[in-house]
């Protein structure tokens, strides 16, 4: 990974430059390294934003998010969700070379920082706004991460009854996703297309 930077930085491309930075702050972050991930993601984010690569900077922000969540810093991860969710709203519909929709997840986890922090309307008005996006690109993992983001805040909010209701989703969801559930049907409009098996609950 050292050596692709030095290439990239050699042939002055920045934004692969980015994108491998990120590629690292993802593995730093899998392999429980979160502090690492975190000045990885803080040196993309700085060179995405001298770039005004609003793109790159959701990614950052994602990458940041998801850190910092995992490391208890609800009030770190709730600030970077949101600007990442805002951030990648304009390709929320794409998989952006990633697992599931990108803005769904930190759209998720934001949701779920922001109910660590007792700020419940919002964390459930955004975890539904992004469910709905993954909804409508018909993605099972997207869903299912979404559902664990709503049903977080639901429960922590003390409705019990309604949080088990995207809780189930969410589980049914992994269930297709293990199945292989998702499968590309082809591109439209820069937007990738994947079908999921089933019908699909709606909240709220």
């Amino acid at each position: 990974m050292d050596e692709a930077r030095e290439f990239a930085g050699k042939l002055n491309d920045r934004t692969r430059l980015i994108d491998i930075i990120l590629y690292q702050s993802g593995n730093e972050w899998q392999d429980g390294k979160s502090q690492s991930a975190i000045k990885l993601a803080q040196e993309a984010l700085a060179l995405a934003e001298e770039m005004g690569d609003t793109e790159r900077a959701g990614l950052a922000k994602y990458r940041l998010a998801s850190a910092a969540l995992f490391n208890g810093d609800y009030a770190g991860a709730a600030d970077f969700g949101v600007a990442g969710a805002k951030l990648l709203q304009p390709v929320a519909h794409t998989l952006m070379r990633f697992g599931g929709l990108v803005q769904t997840f930190v759209g998720a986890f934001a949701a779920i920082a922001l109910a660590e922090l007792g700020r419940f309307d919002e964390a459930i008005e955004l975890g539904r706004t992004v469910y709905e996006t993954a909804v409508a690109e018909n993605h099972a993992y997207s869903i299912s991460v979404s559902c664990f983001g709503i049903s977080h805040a639901l429960a922590l909010r003390g409705d019990i009854d309604e949080a088990l209701g995207p809780l189930e989703e969410g589980l049914r969801q992994i269930e297709i996703h293990s199945r292989g559930g998702n499968s590309t049907l082809g591109r439209r409009s820069g937007r990738l297309r994947v079908c999921r098996t089933g019908p699909v609950r709606r909240f709220g």
